[in-house]
């Protein structure tokens, strides 16, 4: 996610000359000369016969802790800037080992030695360096913060990672969005999710159209537990048409789960009606489902009849013979479930024994009787069926006494 924060232009050629400036009476002559030649190499990027003359160099200077430790750091920037990492830090480790550079050389090749690190992936190893740069670095400015939060971040230790992100966030007008994406895994990371929606909301503000940033503010919301704001989130971001169908399709759905399903069938009969939602046998089945829960059984009959002609849907021929019988409807019913049959639904004692009550009350007794005796066929329906084949004969018997 995150790239180094490393930057050595120029590193190499001011560090060094600011140690021959402060420290000049420590190098020998031959020492410096030979320094001097190299800085003119690099100056010129002619890195390769640097990094020969360094390695040419070090020999001489093994015995002069001070001209050994400045030669390790000269090596340790050119490692770098041919690309050699891991060989940078090693280079930079050794020039600490001598313990003879001033303090100030010390504290900033703490610093480069953790990008090198950081950089190179040894991320554990680099905090060992960082903690201690960080100890004597009260105010790290933009590239230091850039450089804890990275190290924290990829070490996978996000609450130390998180005061370095929000300080970096602070000092923008308009903050980058890779870091605020890597304080909001953070806080994610620390199930801290309230404080997540307050950085989205940030982020919202800054940048309305974008409609990722409306999903996540309310994803935040949700797993803060704030599931009216979530809803609001996305029924704003509906509003100002931001939403694509999938996201569309998860505000449906956030409606029916906060028991608001008139709502959202009123939101999917509208995005189906514009054509922005494609009407599929999934789509209707749901809108059907809206339409139910929300006890607006016209609406929900119509749905599936349409999914019947439109699909031959043997269920949702049996669902709208149920949800009719259930609005006494009696004939069409019979005409629904009868579809139903013959688009090969294979609960048949379920359909038959709905079929054969609504008969019974449409008037048609002996129809009613002839599909009671079909359903009566089926083990799970068998007591039901025969109790109302019982219930008509005794009815019939009455009425011929």
């Amino acid at each position: 996610m995150l790239k180094s924060a490393c930057n050595f232009a120029l590193i190499a050629c001011a560090v060094l000359s600011s140690v021959n400036a402060q420290e000049g009476s420590r190098l020998s002559a031959t020492t410096y000369k030979a320094l001097s030649k190299i800085h003119r190499l690099i100056d010129a990027q002619k890195n390769p016969q640097a990094l020969a003359d360094l390695q040419a160099l070090m020999p001489t200077v093994a015995t002069n802790a001070y001209e050994a430790a400045v030669v390790q750091q000269t090596l340790g920037y050119v490692y770098n800037s041919l690309g050699q990492q891991q060989q940078a830090a090693e280079a930079f480790k050794q020039a600490l080992r001598q313990n003879a550079l001033p303090s100030d050389v010390v504290h900033q090749l703490h610093y480069n030695l953790v990008q090198v690190l950081i950089a190179s992936n040894a991320y554990e190893e680099g905090l060992a360096y960082l903690d201690r740069w960080l100890s004597r670095e009260p105010s790290p400015g933009v590239e230091g913060l850039k450089l804890a939060a990275t190290a924290y971040y990829h070490a996978k230790q996000c609450k130390k990672a998180i005061p370095y992100l929000k300080q970096l966030l602070a000092q923008r007008e308009k903050p980058e969005e890779q870091w605020q994406q890597v304080l909001l895994a953070c806080y994610y990371e620390s199930s801290r999710y309230l404080e997540a929606a307050r950085l989205l909301e940030q982020i919202v503000e800054h940048d309305p159209d974008e409609q990722r940033y409306w999903r996540q503010l309310a994803a935040a919301y949700q797993q803060a537990g704030e599931d009216m704001r979530a809803l609001a989130a996305l029924t704003l971001a509906y509003e100002q048409g931001l939403l694509d169908s999938q996201t569309t399709m998860e505000l449906v759905q956030m409606y029916s789960y906060l028991q608001m399903p008139y709502k959202g069938a009123q939101l999917l009969a509208a995005e189906v009606e514009a054509g922005r939602i494609k009407e599929t046998q999934a789509i209707l089945q749901t809108l059907a489902k809206g339409w139910i829960l929300a006890h607006e059984k016209e609406k929900a009959a119509r749905v599936l009849e349409r999914m019947g002609r439109l699909g031959g849907s043997a269920s949702a021929y049996f669902s709208l013979g149920q949800l009719l019988f259930e609005m006494e409807h009696w004939d069409q019913a019979v005409k629904a479930l009868d579809s139903a049959l013959s688009a090969g639904f294979t609960k048949v004692g379920a359909a038959r024994l709905l079929q054969g009550i609504a008969f019974y009350h449409a008037g048609e007794r002996q129809k009613s009787v002839k599909t009671l005796e079909l359903a009566r066929q089926d083990k799970a329906h068998r007591g039901e069926a025969e109790w109302w084949i019982q219930r008509i004969r005794q009815e019939n018997a009455d009425l011929s006494g």
